[in-house]
């Protein structure tokens, strides 16, 4: 089962907006003043969605940074934090005809709050030390919409409450406020340790909408006073390399004789050892209300730190504010801990960019979307840096090109991507950039510029992607065969499908189809067949929706039937198509070569038959049997065929029934498309076990496409990415019936100790080991736990598989389907360790994270939102003789 992370983001969308309002179609507030920030960004009178991504780029940027801008800094602090996400998250989705972009200014952008704080009182205000007593606030909400906030709760020294003062509590709305609606809440507390006079209040945290403070006498105190003292923090590493990671440990004690009140702790960066005030507050977890401390009480904090990008030493110490009735406050800061960051080949950056992404592009007007994806694939952590775009004459993309647009890229963990979302990207207005007028072949890549430490900037300007004005392009997608396994000369199906990506049309021409030692298709291999193309459109703009998708553009699938050569071995299979009058790009003229592997007469290849029920196109059946296709390239060796003819084999499918009454050879997989939860793209399973030589391996079994995925695929990804991941989601699936998760148990493969779970072969734990994971502290191979998600046993587990911070997916079975993966070696060595003879070689490159040295639990970061057992009702698995005589089932 994949989970689809882009949706994620959508989630988080959705939260935003039921945070700040339920109606989406309310007025701004008419004392808008033009003078201070507006949380328009982009100035088309509403506060949507563009805003949002253009206040994400921004966000953490502090005044004097470089990309820093006024106008995202909408309380006028000089810090682009959470109290402008706050105002901005206010203001979503109100109309604001009068918008200002100007400079910052102190009153909130000039925005007032429509919820009212119309009393804040105590249940008494003559206490003793320590007395218990109520807090009790009633809000009011006086605007058209309905609002959900949080309140702070200050103490003071006097009568004026605001953000100054000591925040001690914070607390959201018991529920959200509709309009002309009132809520009171309630909040215990306990009164200082100590006698003296102090004030209460509340403030909405949107706007400092703040109650008068509430005046409290206490009386008397528990004797004695507190004393809190910062020990010596302890760190993970003595030294690291620039940017390098480490983790700090400090403990917070009451040694004196009295209780300790509510105070706050912060973290210290400074040049010598003697931490206080003067040094540097660190902007990571900087302010944290701490818990109240009896006599004796300690406390332990850790935190992972990033070291800073320039070599030195530097300490690192924790202090505490002093609280009420402390005497002693020379031990409130701890002695600095020295860091000394070393500049190594080891533990050093590397960016790259990835070829970008041109969407949306309608000749008519000319406008379309560009972006590009940066990726840190060094060893440590990377500093701030700027992309640029550029626009090319020819392949080759540098700082000689013409810039078309800058943008900002924060610090990237390893394996950390900018700019990869695929919901959000494509529908931000920033990135719309305007096309020539004149005709001809433009390239258009982007630059990243090298950040301190970086170990190699040769890598730092992407491939660049060619762009057609007023010119066809012919391409050759993907390229598939009826089988991969052929005997000597058996004939078989070669299909490809030619596309015409320019605007205007192409002349009629030939397809020609090669067979090569080499996955390189071109002219000078050896010529198989032909067929002709006749004249295609030209494409006229793309559908409407993000991705880009071809518009009425003219589309040539063909197939013709070829013999396998007569000498067994491997050999490459693919389709080229000529050049036409004035085509932009020829690079693109041929297709990828296919792998066939030329089986001698005698031996039984392992063969996978996909049986489609329901409706799918021609082009997307093409896409599931190239995966099928790659599976039987990996088996290399057939299973005994199953005869269900005596005693016919049927089950449930969706809202069919399935009966196999025929001989199978070697695996049938029934394909369906349903529609399945929102966040799952498929799920599969075997249905029949052979009771044989190797025994408990399938016959049939089926997978599920969900409907949702498909549509989503089509509107939102262009067409090679859409090709790609359906594919990607077929190769998952067909492990899961093949045998990956479903069989394990029935193996005696499985493994689970106290929430460790692990797959126990031999061979996927040498192959795990070789890709990295030798070193690796938990038991091998990790794999999902029971609260891991997708059931215990399905996938690899993706905190290891993954990394802590890695943004994309890596291998092809882990829960998710994201940007890239690989079919390792780990993978194919699982299906060994069941009893498929396979090829490894076959396996795609893949290393583990640097993090996986360390053991990983299952976490709820990584855990799937529905599990891969159920999400469809598979129904039990059957075992049974070669003649179909069901001998037991097992409980799916």
């Amino acid at each position: 089962m994949f989970i689809k992370k882009e949706m994620l983001f959508i989630t988080a969308l959705a939260l935003l907006v039921f945070v700040c309002h339920a109606s989406m179609s309310s007025h701004a507030n008419d004392n808008n003043d033009n003078a201070t920030p507006s949380p328009d960004f982009n100035g088309n009178g509403v506060v949507d969605i563009p805003d949002f991504l253009m206040f994400v780029e921004h966000f953490g940027l502090r005044q004097g940074d470089e990309g820093y801008e006024a106008r995202f800094d909408l309380d006028g602090n000089g810090t682009i934090g959470i109290r402008d996400f706050l105002i901005f998250a206010q203001n979503f989705g109100k109309d604001i005809p009068s918008a200002g972009t100007g400079g910052s200014g102190g009153d909130n952008g000039g925005h007032r709050s429509d919820l009212v704080i119309q009393s804040f009182e105590v249940s008494d205000n003559s206490l003793t030390a320590g007395q218990s007593f109520t807090l009790e606030t009633t809000l009011h909400n006086q605007g058209a919409n309905t609002i959900s906030s949080s309140l702070s709760l200050y103490r003071s020294t006097d009568a004026t409450i605001d953000e100054t003062d000591a925040s001690i509590y914070l607390f959201g709305l018991a529920s959200s406020l509709k309009s002309s609606e009132t809520q009171t809440m309630s909040l215990d507390w306990i009164a200082p340790p100590y006698a003296g006079t102090y004030y209460y209040g509340v403030c909405e945290n949107v706007f400092t909408n703040c109650s008068t403070g509430v005046r409290v006498t206490v009386e008397g105190n528990e004797g004695g006073t507190p004393d809190l003292i910062v020990h010596t923090p302890l760190v993970s590493h003595k030294s690291v390399t620039l940017g390098g990671r480490f983790s700090f440990r400090a403990k917070v004690e009451n040694i004196g004789t009295s209780p300790a009140a509510t105070t706050t702790k912060r973290f210290y960066l400074s040049n010598d050892a003697t931490i206080d005030a003067t040094d540097k507050q660190n902007n990571r977890n900087s302010l944290f209300p701490m818990k109240r401390f009896v006599v004796g009480a300690s406390f332990p904090y850790s935190y992972h730190w990033y070291a800073p990008f320039k070599k030195g030493t530097y300490y690192y110490g924790l202090c505490v504010d002093p609280t009420i009735g402390e005497t002693n406050i020379d031990n409130n800061c701890s002695t600095g801990v020295p860091i000394i960051v070393e500049d190594s080949e080891e533990g050093r950056p590397d960016l790259i960019v990835i070829a970008p992404s041109i969407l949306d592009h309608r000749p008519t007007h000319g406008e379309f979307r560009l972006w590009a994806t940066v990726r840190n694939t060094g060893s440590g952590l990377s500093d701030n840096t700027m992309l640029r775009y550029y626009r090319s004459d020819d392949a080759t993309i540098d700082a000689t090109d013409t810039l078309l647009r800058t943008e900002r890229v924060g610090s990237l963990a390893v394996d950390g991507l900018k700019n990869d979302p695929p919901v959000s990207i494509p529908n931000d207005l920033s990135n719309l950039v305007t096309a020539p007028t004149s005709p001809g072949t433009y390239y258009y890549g982007a630059c990243v510029d090298p950040v301190p430490g970086e170990s190699d900037t040769n890598n730092n300007c992407s491939d660049a992607v060619p762009m057609n004005v007023g010119v066809s392009d012919l391409a050759v997608g993907l390229a598939s065969v009826s089988t991969s396994t052929p005997l000597a000369g058996q004939s078989f199906t070669l299909t490809a499908t030619v596309r015409n990506q320019g605007p205007e049309g192409a002349a009629a021409t030939m397809l020609r189809y090669y067979r090569s030692d080499a996955a390189i298709i071109d002219a000078t291999d050896t010529q198989v067949s032909a067929n002709a193309i006749s004249s295609l459109t030209g494409f006229d703009g793309l559908v409407s929706g993000p991705g880009s998708r071809l518009a009425a553009s003219g589309t040539s699938r063909q197939s013709v039937s070829v013999s396998a050569p007569s000498n067994p071995g491997t050999y490459y299979y693919g389709a080229c198509v000529d050049p036409v009058p004035g085509e932009a790009n020829t690079d693109n003229n041929c297709s990828a070569g296919v792998y066939i592997r030329v089986v001698p007469s005698g031996e039984d290849p392992f063969n996978i038959e996909l049986v489609f029920v329901g409706d799918f196109t021609d082009a997307r059946k093409d896409v599931m049997r190239q995966a099928a296709r790659h599976w039987e390239a990996i088996i290399t060796e057939g299973l005994p065929d199953v005869n269900f003819s005596a005693n016919p084999h049927s089950f449930s499918l969706g809202d069919k029934t399935i009966v196999v009454d025929d001989t199978v050879d070697d695996l049938r997989i029934f394909v369906k498309k349903e529609v399945l939860r929102d966040l799952v793209a498929g799920t599969g399973g075997p249905r029949y076990l052979r009771t044989g030589d190797p025994t408990g391996l399938p016959a049939t079994g089926m997978i599920v496409i969900n409907s949702k995925f498909l549509a989503r695929l089509q509107l939102w990804e262009p067409l090679w990415r859409e090709e790609r991941r359906l594919r990607d989601l077929m190769l998952h699936e067909m492990a899961h019936v093949l045998g990956f998760g479903p069989l394990w148990e029935e193996a005696g493969l499985l493994r689970e100790l106290s929430e460790d779970a692990y797959f126990s072969g031999e061979l996927a734990i040498e192959a795990f080991n070789a890709a990295g994971g030798e070193s690796y502290s938990g038991n091998k191979v990790p794999v999902t736990s029971a609260s891991g998600g997708c059931g215990v046993g399905a996938h690899w587990r993706a905190n290891v598989f993954r990394g802590l911070d890695r943004d994309f997916g890596a291998e092809i079975m882990e829960p998710t389907i994201e940007r890239e993966h690989a079919l390792s070696a780990i993978t194919i060595q699982s299906l060994a360790d069941l009893g498929y003879i396979v090829d490894v070689s076959r396996a795609d490159p893949y290393t583990l994270p640097a993090s996986v040295d360390t053991y990983q639990p299952p976490t709820a970061s990584t855990k799937p939102v529905a599990s891969h057992v159920g999400l469809v009702n598979l129904g039990p698995i059957y075992v049974g003789d070669e003649q179909g005589n069901i001998i037991r089932t097992i409980d799916n």
